[in-house]
């Protein structure tokens, strides 16, 4: 397993942050979509890649507490490696 975490400078790979948590938070978990799709704009996000393939997602983003970890998502194939 080559596991790489890198933070999104490129549309394409926002997209499969997007694609990331769509399946995770709004497909298995029922979130609904109005709720997942905020603070986008203010947020710093990261992709996490095994062997080259997208498997996990996370951002975080400054509050007025501070800076907030959130939305970390990794799809059910990868969940449980370590």
């Amino acid at each position: 397993m080559s596991l790489h975490v890198q933070k999104v400078n490129h549309p394409e790979d926002l997209d499969k942050v997007f694609a990331i948590r769509k399946i995770v938070f709004v497909d298995e978990q029922n979130c609904p979509p109005e709720l997942e799709w905020e603070h986008e704009d203010e947020s710093i996000h990261f992709l996490a890649t095994n062997n080259g393939q997208p498997c996990g997602a996370c951002r975080w983003r400054k509050t007025d507490n501070g800076y907030k970890l959130e939305r970390f998502a990794v799809l059910k194939d990868f969940r449980g490696q370590g």
